[in-house]
């Protein structure tokens, strides 16, 4: 946040928008259920896909080199 404010972005930042990894995935896990709901995707893509997510919310919240 701190960083988007200096740079007069008005855009919330990640961590507004997902306050925490849970969170993330639940929301993540709630749109893939209502693809599947509507048979955009199968079952089986849930597990795959939340463990996508949870590697992706790794990388891009893992703290940046300096």
């Amino acid at each position: 946040k701190a960083r988007r404010l200096k740079a007069d972005d008005q855009r919330p930042s990640l961590e507004e928008r997902h306050p925490s990894k849970e969170e993330f995935i639940s929301k993540v896990k709630a749109a893939i259920e209502s693809l599947i709901e509507q048979r955009w995707m199968l079952t089986a893509d849930l597990e795959p896909q939340l463990q996508q997510a949870s590697e992706r919310w790794d990388w891009v919240m893992r703290p940046a080199s300096r």
